[in-house]
């Protein structure tokens, strides 16, 4: 950077001008910085972009660095990219596995949550995803709550919770479920869809008497 200001007294620093940083969480950019010693945190300010060989996490407003906790919480239109998959929501918490290799082992993502897997993608306003600690640290299971939304190129799938297991190609919806595909569409209380076939299963909650219902039109020619 520039200009930059360090107190060794109090163990802080802070500049006010873009900065630039290499390290063991990978290389760092952003408008401004602040850095507390004794709680070992650094605060990227304004647009920021924290890049490694996992991926690629960049933030409009803020970016805090945990370091001892191994997590950091980016705030405005936080976005994580990893090779084929991405995350975008207003607020994303990233938790990592040790302070060697940092691979990613949780992800949280809060506000108009979007997550995109080649040609599906997944929408909820809270999202919590955990990862496999292998090499190719991809995802193992992701949960959904509020106003989820499963888009792919068969059809939409709604629901007010939901899991998406990929190695198993499976995705499950609970309450208030709906599958629509080509205007036909279907309601349920839990949903089970194979991505690999398309083939859903929808079920109602027969305890409180409910029922499968839906409209299907004619295909046309």
């Amino acid at each position: 950077t520039q200009k930059a200001t360090y107190d060794f007294k109090k163990e802080y620093g802070f500049g006010d001008m873009p900065v630039n940083a290499v390290g063991d969480w990978g290389t760092l950019q952003a408008k401004a910085f602040t850095f507390n010693k004794k709680r070992n945190q650094l605060n990227l300010k304004g647009y920021n972009q924290i890049t490694t060989d996992k991926g690629i996490l960049t933030a409009e407003k803020e970016t805090r660095i945990y370091r001892n906790d191994n997590k950091s919480v980016s705030y405005g239109n936080a976005t994580i990219q990893q090779a084929e998959s991405s995350m975008r929501a207003d607020k994303i918490i990233a938790y990592f596995s040790d302070k060697g290799k940092k691979q990613i082992k949780k992800l949280e993502a809060y506000g108009k949550a979007v997550i995109t897997m080649e040609d599906k993608t997944l929408l909820a306003d809270k999202v919590e995803v955990l990862f496999t600690l292998n090499a190719k640290n991809e995802i193992k299971t992701a949960y959904a709550y509020g106003n989820v939304q499963v888009i792919t190129t068969k059809g939409t799938a709604h629901g007010k919770r939901g899991v998406y297991s990929p190695q198993a190609q499976k995705v499950d919806l609970y309450d208030d479920v709906v599958l629509e595909q080509n205007g036909n569409f279907i309601k349920g209380t839990h949903a089970q869809t194979d991505l690999s076939t398309s083939v859903s299963r929808i079920t109602a909650n027969e305890k409180n008497g409910g029922r499968i219902s839906g409209i299907f039109y004619k295909r046309k020619k």
